[in-house]
């Protein structure tokens, strides 16, 4: 198309996710944009050899407006991760020759990083499960005390005969209960402490 004008493509490496910050791999993402025409080819390098295995790159690239964009992951064990450097390099034919573009990203860089925000999402999800617990616990033992009270209760208020089998059986069941769940309060306490 004669109405737009040859634009170089804009390379950029994304490091892995936060979200990966437990797995065992880890993905890179290239993102080429704005260039014209779409004349692309992407390859990966690490450590300056050219790399195949864990590489999904788009079949195409995308058009916005009048520019396109492309994109490439690159899957590594999080060991080559926090070792390796990455080269992104994005080959562009401008209507007369081909132009190499590239970026580079150096693995250590952001271990630090990934350890922190590692660290945070485990410490959330860690505090997240011993606060419902410990609402568990606490659920619990107000049962029991609410259990003790009407026990109290139902005693004091002498509501059967003291001489009546079923009123004793009754309230014999009402501690045997009350009991129970006492005990189950204390281990589950224990448990989570």
């Amino acid at each position: 198309d004669l109405n737009y004008n040859v634009t170089a493509p804009t390379v950029k490496i994304l490091p892995p996710s936060s979200k990966e910050c437990k797995n065992k791999k880890k993905t890179l993402v290239c993102v080429a944009s704005g260039f014209y025409p779409d004349h692309v080819s992407v390859f990966w390098q690490i450590d300056e050899v050219t790399e195949t295995n864990g590489v999904a790159t788009d079949n195409n690239a995308v058009r916005k407006n009048e520019s396109y964009s492309i994109t490439s992951r690159l899957r590594v064990s999080a060991k080559d991760w926090r070792s390796r450097t990455f080269t992104c390099t994005v080959t562009f034919f401008n209507g007369t020759d081909y132009k190499q573009y590239s970026d580079s990203l150096k693995g250590s860089v952001l271990l630090h990083t990934d350890m922190i925000v590692c660290a945070k999402s485990s410490g959330s999800s860690l505090m997240t499960s011993q606060a419902g617990k410990l609402s568990y616990a606490v659920f619990l033992a107000k049962s029991s005390l609410y259990a003790l009270f009407i026990t109290a209760l139902v005693w004091k208020l002498k509501v059967c005969p003291t001489s009546s089998p079923a009123c004793t059986m009754y309230l014999c069941h009402v501690c045997w209960f009350v009991l129970i769940q006492t005990v189950i309060c204390v281990v589950i306490l224990i448990l989570i402490s």
